[in-house]
């Protein structure tokens, strides 16, 4: 399913797709409306959601896996975890219905308004400003803990109900969006369809959550982030 996803993304950048980027409107051409439908843009952050946040679900995986696993071998009844990742993906799905939205919004309005480049690299340091304070809140630091510690909440919320694994994989889903959501945001800054940039977040959070001390890591990268926000204000000046 990841390597799918890349592919999709991969064939999507490789034909052009429309881009958002700091210092450009967020979508720029003379492509037909056809092309800023809903669909096409829910497609595009859906294969982005499952390419960029399940690998950052392994250690929840490995986690149910591995009692799953230590069940088994005591003949206790077990549940998939395809039943486990649906419930994580639906929460993903609802982010990027979301972000399609929101996408398409920037979209008609660009169309329908002369907005200066100058207005959208405020809001690219807004929203990396934004993001790098968010890496620094209790929210982050609590919702962090709980995906590197899945084994924990497997162990106490232990179920072989099918509809009682998948509300685990919801609960897996929250916690990995309030750790992950405003990273993920960052793609309206970098380029929507900008395949390093995809990689390198991607990689970003994979790490926070598997590296022995993840805070030293959440720390620098909201510097890094706040530092490029204001450098993007300070050019305003």
């Amino acid at each position: 399913m990841i390597v799918i996803a890349w592919a999709y993304l991969v064939m999507m950048a490789g034909h052009s797709m429309p881009m958002t980027g700091a210092n450009s409107m967020p979508m720029t051409g003379a492509n037909s409306e056809m092309n800023y439908s809903v669909g096409l843009f829910t497609s595009m952050w859906v294969a982005m959601s499952v390419a960029m946040m399940l690998p950052t679900a392994v250690p929840m995986l490995s986690a149910y896996m591995q009692i799953c696993q230590t069940a088994t071998v005591k003949s206790i009844t077990t549940v998939s975890p395809l039943v486990l990742i649906s419930g994580y993906l639906s929460v993903w799905l609802v982010f990027s219905i979301s972000a399609a939205f929101v996408q398409v919004g920037l979209v008609r309005l660009s169309m329908m308004y002369s907005i200066s480049p100058a207005i959208y690299q405020a809001t690219a340091s807004a929203v990396l400003i934004g993001a790098g304070i968010y890496q620094f809140s209790n929210l982050k630091h609590a919702c962090l803990t709980k995906c590197r510690a899945p084994l924990n909440f497997f162990i106490a919320n232990w179920s072989d109900h099918p509809r009682d694994i998948f509300r685990h994989g919801l609960q897996q889903g929250l916690f990995c969006l309030g750790c992950c959501w405003a990273l993920m945001l960052l793609m309206f800054v970098t380029g929507v369809m900008n395949i390093m940039w995809m990689v390198a977040l991607t990689a970003l959070m994979v790490m926070e959550k598997i590296i022995p001390k993840p805070d030293v890591l959440r720390r620098i990268t909201g510097f890094a982030l706040i530092a490029w926000g204001a450098t993007l204000a300070i050019k305003l000046i």
